[in-house]
């Protein structure tokens, strides 16, 4: 049941940001900047890792989440990385 409810908020969130994307009038320069902005913020966690203990691993799920969400995905995956430890 908690996974059906993730996929539910998961597919509504990417609806939300495609939806962004389409109204600002330049659906793939928004949707590659947001994209591009994501990746690296997700690389700038990763690389002050080892100054503030905060770590991201760099592998698909987290690219995909990133390049999907742009900078509020990196913020959540940096929040979940912290609650859940």
């Amino acid at each position: 049941m908690v996974g059906v409810c993730i996929y539910i908020v998961l597919g509504v969130s990417a609806a939300a940001v495609l939806i962004a994307c389409l109204r600002s009038g330049h659906f793939i320069r928004s949707l590659f900047s947001s994209a591009l902005q994501g990746i690296i913020s997700l690389l700038a966690v990763h690389v002050a890792g080892a100054l503030t203990g905060v770590t991201i691993a760099v592998n698909a799920y987290t690219l995909c989440t990133v390049g999907l969400f742009g900078i509020p995905g990196t913020i959540s995956l940096v929040l979940l990385d912290v609650i859940l430890r």
